[in-house]
């Protein structure tokens, strides 16, 4: 078990080679950590025939237990990379019953915590995701102040109730204010709450029309939903042409 901040350290002093010649001797390794944006260059460098998941509950500490005779526990009181701490606390035991008991408590924490090559795609999904709203912001930007719209990216609207709402891209041309809202998610199934709640937003912002650009959802009922509170859906699954089909109802409008 390892903390983020170690998996970070051990990748940076080359810990994937001892690793791999570690499994090449025929050693079963098996590492929890949390994965995320800070830690995924380590965890796709782990060699292969190494198993590694992803945990925030329990990678809060380090332990090593070593063929269930040897066990290491360390209580991080100070994780900050690359530095000691004197009140670090650690325990070494060669108490086979001990780290037996340990063993289980791992495999435990292991078998239910996510695999980390799910953990990475999901990482990744979500970095392309940014990526793709910041691209259909960019192009908002520089295609519709061509045309004389004044265009804040991010801009914000006072809703009816007094809130204040921020969007990706707010355009203002004459009298017209028109919010650009982007909904983008890995799935339907994880994108269709966001999704409705951009939308619902149309009922607080009346002092311009807003656009929802979304992706993936399918069928008509969340057109129908955006239709009855007074805002056009866009499906942003292809960025050009949901830039180009939101500049068409723009000119319609």
């Amino acid at each position: 078990v390892l903390t983020r901040n170690d998996l970070v350290q051990l990748h940076l002093l080359g810990a994937s080679e001892r690793f791999r010649n570690a499994i090449k001797r025929g050693v079963s390794l098996e590492l929890l950590s949390s994965v995320d944006l800070k830690t995924v260059e380590a965890v796709e460098s782990l060699p292969r025939g190494s198993e590694m998941r992803h945990s925030d509950e329990f990678a809060i500490g380090r332990m090593l237990i070593s063929d269930g005779s040897q066990i290491l526990v360390s209580l991080v009181l100070d994780d900050t990379q690359g530095r000691k701490n004197d009140r670090d606390i650690a325990i070494w035991t060669d108490s086979s019953n001990y780290a037996e008991m340990m063993r289980l408590l791992f495999q435990r924490a292991f078998s239910s915590s996510i695999p980390s090559e799910e953990r990475v795609r999901e990482i990744k999904g979500g970095r392309k995701i940014e990526e793709r709203s910041k691209a259909i912001a960019d192009v908002l930007r520089a295609t519709l102040s061509v045309e004389g719209w004044q265009v804040e990216a991010p801009g914000s609207l006072t809703g009816a109730s007094g809130e204040p709402y921020v969007f990706p891209v707010v355009l203002k041309r004459d009298n017209k204010v028109i919010a650009t809202d982007v909904v983008l998610g890995s799935s339907e199934a994880t994108a269709r709450e966001q999704i409705i709640a951009s939308i619902m937003k149309g009922l607080e912002i009346k002092s311009g029309k807003l656009f929802v650009i979304a992706s993936p959802y399918s069928g008509d009922e969340l057109t129908k939903l955006a239709d009855l509170v007074g805002v056009s859906l866009v499906d942003g699954s292809d960025t050009v042409e949901a830039v180009s089909e939101l500049r068409r109802k723009i000119g319609r409008g």
